[in-house]
């Protein structure tokens, strides 16, 4: 059985913090190895990906549009 950590962080500005892009630029600068840049998703998310100096893979995102499964095109089983 795998085994997962979920962190929470925690912010003064959380407007600010929400900018995925100015994020994005922030772990830039902090030294952490781009692994994807922001980009929108088609589910709705802007997201990107980074490894920080320490090897950790970190994933970023924050929902900017809700767009149902259908107009996503989700695939049901």
């Amino acid at each position: 059985m795998s085994q997962k950590v979920i962190p929470y962080l925690l912010y003064e500005d959380v407007a600010a913090a929400m900018d995925a892009d100015a994020h994005y630029e922030r772990a830039k600068a902090a030294g952490a190895t781009i692994l994807a840049a922001p980009a929108d998703q088609p589910y709705g998310d802007r997201s990107y990906r980074v490894e920080d100096p320490e090897g950790h893979h970190w994933l970023f995102h924050h929902p900017i549009a809700a767009p149902t499964p259908e107009e996503w095109g989700a695939q049901w089983a």
